[in-house]
């Protein structure tokens, strides 16, 4: 038996995958509509090959949103899981991806240079990458296990780290 929580998750779900629905077909019509009707004479076989590789990405990030949005049901049909949040996990870069996508199709429709808006998926992989596992990794100089500090000096530091502790415990 489903609570609340899951029904309430369930229909975000369904609401957020007719928005994207809305979405994917609204600029595809725009781009095929444009692109490849209105403006025929500037069109070429690369348009059509860019036309394939969107809808790919299309169908490829959408069914994987949808399929994280699936919902549990058991044996009686009875609603066990509403879906998992759209907003978090792998699902969130999914929705990246479609939203370039989308973007891509908008923008070249009216000029070429609309499919540089690509080059941002993997320029913000690399950044990713690169600031989460390869600088921390290899580049960032590790820190020493401690400093090496004269007994005179960690004394003295000792005794302020006491003084310090003292006023906050007279304080209150």
């Amino acid at each position: 038996m489903a609570g609340e929580g899951a029904k309430k998750r369930l229909e975000q779900n369904q609401r957020r995958l007719a928005a994207l629905r809305i979405a994917i077909l609204t600029t595809t019509a725009l781009y095929a509509a444009v692109r490849l009707f209105l403006r025929a004479s500037s069109r070429g076989a690369w348009h059509w090959v860019g036309l394939v590789v969107t809808l790919l990405a299309h169908a490829a990030s959408y069914g994987a949103i949808q399929a994280a949005a699936r919902p549990t049901c058991s044996s009686t049909g009875a609603l066990l899981d509403g879906g998992s949040d759209l907003d978090k996990g792998t699902a969130s870069s999914y929705h990246d991806v479609l939203y370039i996508t989308c973007a891509v199709q908008a923008v070249s429709a009216f000029t070429n240079w609309g499919w540089w808006l690509y080059a941002s998926v993997p320029a913000y992989a690399g950044y990713k990458l690169w600031t989460l596992f390869i600088y921390p990794n290899f580049i960032k100089a590790k820190p020493e296990a401690e400093d090496q500090l004269d007994d005179k000096t960690r004394a003295k530091l000792e005794r302020a780290d006491r003084r310090a502790e003292r006023r906050r415990v007279k304080r209150f």
